[in-house]
């Protein structure tokens, strides 16, 4: 070891390849060796430790060097700036900083001053990183655009937009970066005119044909503000169709709902030869969400798994889980999840959401227990949907459980839709009290939060409960605006509840609110929905405007009361006064013929639907049909009705034929249907026993098999 003791030369190029090499403790032997250390030996040792990610004892190397009064240069300053960030230590930073001023790096070297705005942008600090920056004695294009994308990434768009304008009034360039980072803030404002304005600018510094970062970055930008088409126009322009803009142009699709054209891009992607990513893999996931395209899904299921990213990539797999949840295969969600090498809060909310939205409320809260046995912490929106779960499933106490933990966590502070989904599952559960506790405490006492709190109760049928509720709010001096007015004649008339619907008629007459075509509409319905029709029709007379849903209104009331005449009648009026019937039109006037059991006339209604008024039949008018078929004990008919609407994959509508079927015993129409309901339960992927039921203990069963 002689010569290291006297050639401090010798010596850096041993440390050097042991720090290399990974042997730290060899290098840090060395070093210590060294008589005459200088600030390279100190650089090459920090180095190696920062390289190897042990980034505690890069910061005690600088600790020592400065106590043997060694000044640090350039490299080392970013080195340890680099440790700083991995370990996230503010204070070391600005230690550092500080160590910075006092030896005047600053004034010397500018680019160390832009590594501390950097630096203090990656930690969070941007209020700090700008009084850096504005002390810059230089404030060139790569400082400028730290700042810009700090600001960006931390969403403080304006300040980004404010930045960039301010970085072209000084006189300073964008480069491609910068232009790419401020084209990202303007996507999510939706600021088309901005986009528009810098690709003006991105083509005057001719940077879209040689840069694929500014151009993927404006393919992005356009996509998100919904110009498509000129996304598409910027997509083909580019020198280099690489798999980031391909997945650019394809999320963009995502974003607008255009789930088709996406998919349409990943086969494009495929005939051009370019591997998709892992991003690409989650956006066409994503697409086939949206437009419910399981078989394609599969499909790229396959392709993910055959090149591992399953176990790879955690995001992949949570979008997968999602994809099957939203397709209605529940089934095969799970069975994915259960495949997944790791799952976090996003997985396991996928699959509680998952359940809860197809009414499967205690596999839901079984899955809220698993997940906090593996240790996972659930996140608001893994509760929201417990709650729903709770509501759907009507377990209080499970859901007053849950409301507890919610306190216990502060989760409710600023949380307007955790709030409102507690309001909803009490008020679902009929636990009024506790919805009213839950109302005075978080939300204020304002005529909105009342009318909602009016409109939420109501929604879970409990519609003299919220009446209620309206005299409540008067009683503790709110008074009501024009919309609590709406709600509350509404739900009135859902209620029956005639007197009310009077007074607070009147109250709309004094008002002179009758004119105005929703609360006319509503009023309308109320005065239906009691049985009142000489009334309704005073009001039906006094609207200045009838369109389709005060029409619907009218045919609605009389089908309710059974007359069939005069629904027919008003029907006929709505056509001849130039009122277009719709969907709701027909299900109205189906059910009229159907209570007096006018066969022939409903068959001719019902063809006219889609023949003379180009409405695609709805499930509510084949089960209308159905129905009328099926008590006349015709299912012949019924099974060639099913027969040309084969495409309504409603598993409802299967249940209740295979209930006509069982009840007449006809087992030759029924093991048909049966094979046509199983088919559709596999597409849905739901439980196959959910249609047992219709087919157990009338042999049904047996003919299947």
């Amino acid at each position: 070891m002689g010569i290291l003791t006297c050639k401090s030369s010798v010596a850096n190029a041993v440390i050097e390849m042991y720090s290399k090499c990974g042997l730290l403790s060899q290098a840090h032997l060395v070093l210590e060796l060294v008589p005459m250390r200088n600030v390279v030996s100190w650089t090459l040792l920090i180095t190696g430790y920062v390289n190897h990610g042990f980034s505690q004892e890069a910061l005690k190397c600088y600790s020592y060097m400065l106590c043997e009064g060694i000044n640090p240069d350039r490299v080392i300053v970013a080195c340890i700036l680099r440790a700083c960030c991995s370990e996230k230590e503010i204070d070391k930073i600005q230690q550092v900083h500080i160590d910075c001023e006092r030896m005047g790096l600053l004034k010397v070297d500018n680019s160390i001053g832009t590594m501390l705005v950097d630096v203090y942008c990656i930690c969070g600090l941007l209020n700090r990183a700008r009084q850096v920056f504005d002390r810059l004695s230089k404030k060139d294009t790569v400082a400028w655009t730290t700042l810009i994308q700090a600001y960006s990434n931390q969403n403080r768009v304006e300040e980004a937009l404010h930045c960039f304008d301010e970085m072209q009034r000084s006189g300073v360039l964008p480069d491609a970066v910068a232009f790419a980072c401020i084209l990202r803030a303007c996507s999510s404002l939706r600021a088309t005119d901005k986009v528009k304005n810098l690709h003006e600018q991105i083509n005057i510094a001719n940077l879209l044909l040689g840069d694929n970062v500014v151009g993927t970055a404006l393919v992005d930008a356009y996509a998100k503000c919904g110009e498509i088409d000129t996304s598409i126009e910027v997509f083909n322009m580019l020198k280099v169709q690489d798999v980031v803009s391909w997945t650019a142009i394809m999320d963009g699709c995502i974003e607008q709902g255009n789930g088709e054209k996406a998919l349409s891009f990943l086969k494009r992607m495929e005939i051009e030869c370019v591997l998709p990513n892992a991003i690409t893999f989650s956006c066409s996931l994503k697409a086939c969400s949206t437009i419910e395209a399981i078989r394609q899904g599969r499909w790229i299921h396959c392709q993910a798994e055959s090149v591992g990213l399953l176990e790879q990539n955690k995001v992949v797999g949570n979008t997968l889980v999602d994809m099957y949840i939203k397709c209605g295969s529940i089934t095969r969600a799970h069975e994915v999840f259960d495949r997944l090498p790791s799952r976090d809060v996003i997985s396991w909310t996928s699959l509680i959401a998952g359940y809860t939205e197809h009414g499967y409320g205690e596999i839901s809260l079984k899955c809220f227990e698993h997940m906090q046995l593996e240790g996972v912490t659930p996140n608001s929106i893994t509760y929201l949907f417990c709650l729903r779960a709770c509501a759907n499933i009507g377990v209080g106490d499970k859901g007053e459980e849950i409301h507890a933990r919610i306190e216990d966590e502060d989760l409710l502070e600023g949380d307007a839709i955790l709030a409102n989904a507690l309001l909803d599952m009490y008020a679902a559960l009929g636990m009024f009290d506790k919805a009213q506790q839950v109302f005075d405490k978080l939300l204020n006492d304002s005529v909105i939060s009342w009318t909602a709190l009016i409109e939420r109760i109501a929604e879970h049928g409990y519609a003299q409960k919220a009446l209620d509720c309206f005299d409540l709010m008067q009683k503790r001096g709110v008074h009501p605006n024009d919309v609590t007015l709406l709600v509350t004649l509404r739900v009135s008339g859902i209620a029956g509840a005639i007197d009310k619907v009077q007074l607070l008629h009147a109250e709309v007459e004094r008002l002179r609110l009758i004119q105005r075509r929703p609360v006319g509409n509503v009023l309308l319905f109320a005065y239906c929905k009691c049985g009142c029709l000489e009334l309704a029709h005073e009001v039906f007379e006094r609207l200045q405007f009838r369109d389709p849903v005060s029409w619907n209104s009218l045919i609605g009331g009389y089908t309710q009361l059974g007359d069939t005449v005069n629904a027919l009648s008003i029907f006929n009026q709505m056509q001849e006064q130039g009122s277009r019937p719709g969907s709701i039109t027909f299900t109205n006037v189906l059910n009229a013929l159907n209570r007096q059991g006018l066969l022939q006339e409903s068959q001719t209604y019902f063809e006219a639907i889609g023949k003379d008024f180009g409405i695609i039949a709805a499930p509510e008018h084949l089960c209308g049909m159905l129905d009328i078929f099926c008590r006349m004990g015709d299912l012949r008919k019924a099974k060639s009705l099913m027969d040309t609407t084969l495409s309504y994959s409603n598993i409802t509508i299967w249940h209740s034929f295979l209930a006509a079927c069982r009840s007449f015993q006809n087992l030759e129409i029924g093991k048909w249907a049966f094979d046509h309901a199983m088919h559709v339960d596999e597409l849905q992927m739901t439980n196959p026993t959910s249609i047992s039921p219709f087919y157990g203990g009338q042999g049904i069963h047996q003919a299947a098999d």
